[in-house]
């Protein structure tokens, strides 16, 4: 999650954006922990997980809106 972490910090220049997306991936974390919640531990570690599919499916949305809407470009004279 940290290259995540680190491009939302220079796309929004501040710290904040990581701070939000951090917060809301653990809420969708225990939402679904929650609402998927099953008698079979092996289930329950595979889809409620936060590294399970969930987390999986989280982490790839994400990913793909960052392909889909650039990378920014670190200089030294700063963001670009």
């Amino acid at each position: 999650m940290s290259p995540l972490y680190t491009y939302l910090i220079l796309r929004a220049k501040s710290v904040f954006a990581a701070v939000f997306l951090h917060s809301l991936f653990n809420s969708i974390g225990q939402v679904a922990v929650v609402y998927t919640s099953t008698d079979s531990k092996i289930l329950s570690e595979l889809v409620a997980f936060p590294v399970g599919l969930i987390g999986i499916l989280t982490f790839s949305v994400i990913a793909l809106l960052i392909y889909l809407m650039g990378t920014p470009n670190l200089t030294r004279d700063g963001l670009s």
